[in-house]
């Protein structure tokens, strides 16, 4: 099943140590479904699919569209401008016109919170053209 987003806003980041992340309630992002969040200045597509929670950079390779608007299909998300396919587990890039894959973050869940973090793991090998 397909889920498209209604929903983009900010959610404040906090310190911990000397690292930043950012903290929302778990709640916020229902099984099958993206949001979009604001860490420290770059925009990030969130994503829960079977009760695990991906994070990954919102902006495709291909062309300058919000991925968080687009398509989720398992761990599939489908850019909504020209349907390029990104695996939201480690950002590879599954299908033209997309030759480059997407940055991912670190996420986890504890106590009811997901905190993200700021340090970017660059994106897998994508496919070739």
């Amino acid at each position: 099943m397909s889920t498209r987003l209604t929903s983009h806003e900010s959610v404040p980041v906090a310190r911990r140590g000397s690292e930043k992340q950012l903290r929302m309630h778990s709640g916020e992002l229902p099984e099958g479904g993206m949001r979009r969040v604001d860490l420290q200045g770059r925009l990030v597509a969130l994503a829960r699919v079977e009760g695990q929670v991906f994070a990954f950079a919102d902006t495709c390779s291909h062309e300058r569209a919000s991925l968080s608007q687009g398509y989720l299909d398992g761990y599939t998300v489908e850019c909504p401008l020209h349907g390029a396919l990104f695996d939201v587990r480690d950002g590879r890039a599954l299908s033209l016109p997309a030759t480059a894959g997407v940055e991912t973050f670190q996420v986890r869940e504890e106590r009811g919170e997901l905190l993200l973090e700021a340090a970017v793991r660059p994106s897998k090998e994508s496919i070739d053209e």
